[in-house]
This record gives C-alpha cells, structure tokens and sequence, in this order.
C-alpha cells in the first residue's frame, strides 16, 4: 500500500509588483489523516511531533504570475529572486515582504485545509460496497 502524502505550501516571503506578487514559498509534506493546520502554532506542533516534515527535494518554490519554479534549498531560491528581479529590489523589501507573508500565513494555511479536504473527498467518494 502507497502512503499518501498531502503537500502544504507556507508563504515564506511575499513582494509585490505591478504585474503579480512575487512569492517564495516553502513546501511541507503532511502524513495521511493529518488536518491542514490553521495556525503556525499546529504547524510547529506538526513539525515537532513528525507529522509534517520539508519535501526532500524541491522543497522552497517561487512563484510568480501563475508559474513556480522549485529549489532544493533556500540560497538557491534567494539567488533566483536577485536574478531575475534584481538584488537591490529583492533585498532593500525582504523585511517587508516576510512581515506580509506572515499576515498571510494563516490565510493560506487555511486555504490549503480546504483544497487538501476538496482531495480527499475526491478519493474517498463515499458508499463503500454498493450495487448497482
């Protein structure tokens, strides 16, 4: 049997742009039956207890204007965002855009509650034995 793992993406970092926010993202992985939590304290309590864990590999995405591109480590990911976005932009907003992204935390914790509970509704229909 296959265990289910359930990804979590946790805003670590958000800029914002004309065009789209920009935002680095870190992705944990959540053992089956383990609710999404709806604050970082159960997210920490998860950690803890070994019930969420980092993805292996790809484990920090930035994601802007609807495409994410996946790092294995956080560097990699902040020498991207001073790449593509210039190092003077990324790094004179980087205070800020982690104080948004922790206003934003919980908002996207609890969304990715609700799409991890959309899926598990889509693999568990119900009914169990029935005849046609």
């Amino acid at each position: 049997m296959q265990i289910k793992i359930y990804r979590l993406f946790v805003p670590v970092a958000v800029w914002y742009t004309r065009r789209s926010d920009i935002t680095l993202q870190r992705e944990m992985n959540l053992a089956e039956g383990v609710p999404a939590p709806m604050t970082a304290e159960e997210l920490r309590r998860l950690i803890d207890t070994g019930q969420a864990a980092p993805a292996e590999r790809g484990s920090f995405c930035v994601q802007f204007g609807g495409g994410g591109h996946y790092f294995d480590d956080r560097r990699a990911a902040l020498a991207y965002l001073c790449t593509r976005w210039g190092g003077e932009f990324i790094m004179r907003h980087l205070d800020d855009a982690v104080e948004r992204a922790a206003h934003r935390r919980i908002i996207a914790i609890f969304e990715a509650r609700l799409e991890a509970e959309k899926w598990q509704n889509r693999a568990n229909p119900g009914g169990g034995d029935t005849q046609c």
